[in-house]
Protein backbone atom coordinates (compact mmCIF):
# COMPACT_ATOMS: atom_id res chain seq x y z
CA UNK A 1 0.00 0.00 0.00
CA UNK A 2 2.97 2.75 1.12
CA UNK A 3 4.36 1.75 -2.61
CA UNK A 4 0.67 2.85 -4.02
CA UNK A 5 0.53 5.46 -2.26
CA UNK A 6 3.91 6.62 -3.16
CA UNK A 7 3.51 6.23 -6.92
CA UNK A 8 0.33 8.25 -6.82
CA UNK A 9 2.48 11.38 -5.26
CA UNK A 10 -0.05 11.29 -2.51
CA UNK A 11 1.24 12.26 1.49
CA UNK A 12 1.22 9.71 3.60
CA UNK A 13 3.51 7.96 6.43
CA UNK A 14 3.87 4.11 7.00
CA UNK A 15 5.85 4.11 10.72
CA UNK A 16 8.67 0.92 10.28
CA UNK A 17 11.09 -0.52 11.94
CA UNK A 18 14.36 -2.57 11.23
CA UNK A 19 13.96 -6.16 11.46
CA UNK A 20 17.12 -8.17 10.95
CA UNK A 21 16.90 -11.73 9.38
CA UNK A 22 19.47 -14.62 9.51
CA UNK A 23 20.43 -16.39 6.22
CA UNK A 24 22.94 -19.04 5.65
CA UNK A 25 26.16 -16.87 5.17
CA UNK A 26 24.55 -13.50 5.76
CA UNK A 27 22.16 -11.00 7.57
CA UNK A 28 19.76 -8.95 6.38
CA UNK A 29 17.89 -5.93 7.56
CA UNK A 30 14.95 -4.79 6.57
CA UNK A 31 12.20 -2.25 7.38
CA UNK A 32 9.06 -3.89 8.49
CA UNK A 33 5.49 -1.98 9.20
CA UNK A 34 5.49 -1.19 12.44
CA UNK A 35 1.59 -1.00 12.81
CA UNK A 36 0.68 -3.87 10.44
CA UNK A 37 -1.76 -2.65 8.08
CA UNK A 38 -1.94 0.35 9.06
CA UNK A 39 -0.77 3.14 7.01
CA UNK A 40 -1.32 6.80 7.32
CA UNK A 41 -2.73 10.14 5.04
CA UNK A 42 -5.07 12.61 4.33
CA UNK A 43 -7.09 12.29 1.57
CA UNK A 44 -9.85 14.40 -0.28
CA UNK A 45 -12.78 12.28 -1.46
CA UNK A 46 -11.88 11.79 -4.76
CA UNK A 47 -8.48 9.92 -3.21
CA UNK A 48 -10.84 7.92 -0.67
CA UNK A 49 -12.57 6.52 -3.40
CA UNK A 50 -9.70 5.82 -5.37
CA UNK A 51 -8.51 4.41 -2.32
CA UNK A 52 -11.36 2.36 -1.35
CA UNK A 53 -11.19 0.90 -5.24
CA UNK A 54 -7.82 0.06 -5.61
CA UNK A 55 -7.86 -3.72 -3.80
CA UNK A 56 -4.92 -2.37 -1.59
CA UNK A 57 -7.31 -1.76 1.22
CA UNK A 58 -9.25 -3.01 3.37
CA UNK A 59 -10.78 0.13 4.94
CA UNK A 60 -10.28 3.88 6.04
CA UNK A 61 -10.70 4.96 9.63
CA UNK A 62 -12.46 8.33 10.28
CA UNK A 63 -10.20 10.48 12.60
CA UNK A 64 -12.54 12.51 14.72
CA UNK A 65 -9.39 14.30 16.09
CA UNK A 66 -6.87 14.74 13.84
CA UNK A 67 -4.94 16.66 15.69
CA UNK A 68 -4.34 14.60 18.48
CA UNK A 69 -3.18 11.76 16.12
CA UNK A 70 -0.77 14.16 14.08
CA UNK A 71 0.71 14.76 17.43
CA UNK A 72 1.01 11.11 18.42
CA UNK A 73 2.72 10.33 14.60
CA UNK A 74 5.20 12.94 15.31
CA UNK A 75 6.62 11.78 18.76
CA UNK A 76 6.69 8.35 16.45
CA UNK A 77 8.51 9.89 14.01
CA UNK A 78 11.12 12.10 16.12
CA UNK A 79 11.89 8.55 17.70
CA UNK A 80 12.45 6.66 14.66
CA UNK A 81 14.30 9.40 12.89
CA UNK A 82 16.81 9.01 15.72
CA UNK A 83 17.30 5.41 14.84
CA UNK A 84 16.02 4.35 18.14
CA UNK A 85 14.67 0.60 17.14
CA UNK A 86 10.39 0.51 18.44
CA UNK A 87 8.62 -2.43 19.68
CA UNK A 88 5.42 -2.80 19.22
CA UNK A 89 3.65 -3.73 22.81
CA UNK A 90 0.38 -3.95 24.79
CA UNK A 91 -2.19 -0.54 24.32
CA UNK A 92 -1.70 1.46 27.50
CA UNK A 93 -3.36 4.53 28.86
CA UNK A 94 -2.40 4.47 32.22
CA UNK A 95 1.02 4.81 34.04
CA UNK A 96 3.28 7.62 34.75
CA UNK A 97 3.18 10.19 32.14
CA UNK A 98 7.25 11.52 31.22
CA UNK A 99 9.06 13.34 29.40
CA UNK A 100 12.99 12.76 27.87
CA UNK A 101 14.96 15.79 28.97
CA UNK A 102 18.36 14.68 27.63
CA UNK A 103 19.70 13.25 24.42
CA UNK A 104 18.12 12.65 21.17
CA UNK A 105 14.85 11.86 22.41
CA UNK A 106 14.72 15.16 24.58
CA UNK A 107 11.08 16.18 24.15
CA UNK A 108 9.50 12.90 23.73
CA UNK A 109 6.36 12.03 26.21
CA UNK A 110 4.84 8.72 27.10
CA UNK A 111 4.13 6.44 29.25
CA UNK A 112 7.19 5.23 31.80
CA UNK A 113 6.75 0.72 32.03
CA UNK A 114 9.46 -0.37 34.88
CA UNK A 115 9.48 -4.26 34.25
CA UNK A 116 11.80 -6.60 35.61
CA UNK A 117 15.57 -4.58 35.97
CA UNK A 118 14.62 -2.36 32.73
CA UNK A 119 12.87 1.06 32.15
CA UNK A 120 10.70 1.47 29.24
CA UNK A 121 8.88 4.30 27.60
CA UNK A 122 5.23 3.53 25.77
CA UNK A 123 4.11 6.07 23.35
CA UNK A 124 0.18 5.39 22.18
CA UNK A 125 -1.66 6.01 19.03
CA UNK A 126 -5.09 6.28 20.47
CA UNK A 127 -6.83 5.69 17.39
CA UNK A 128 -5.17 2.59 16.95
CA UNK A 129 -5.45 1.61 20.40
CA UNK A 130 -1.90 0.51 20.00
CA UNK A 131 1.64 1.42 21.53
CA UNK A 132 5.14 1.24 21.44
CA UNK A 133 8.08 1.30 23.36
CA UNK A 134 11.63 2.13 23.44
CA UNK A 135 13.97 1.05 26.25
CA UNK A 136 15.30 3.95 28.59
CA UNK A 137 18.09 4.81 30.51
CA UNK A 138 17.61 6.33 33.72
CA UNK A 139 19.74 9.36 32.64
CA UNK A 140 17.78 12.07 31.23
CA UNK A 141 13.78 11.00 31.69
CA UNK A 142 11.91 13.02 34.49
CA UNK A 143 8.59 12.44 35.98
Amino acid sequence: MDQWFTDRGWDHYLPTRSKKRSYPGKIVTFQHPLFAGYTFGVFNLLQRNAVYGSGHAAGILEVVDQAQLIRELEILKLALAQGHNAQECPYLKVGQRTRITLGQLRGLEGIVLRHKDQTRMIVSVEILQRSVSWKLTRIGWKQ
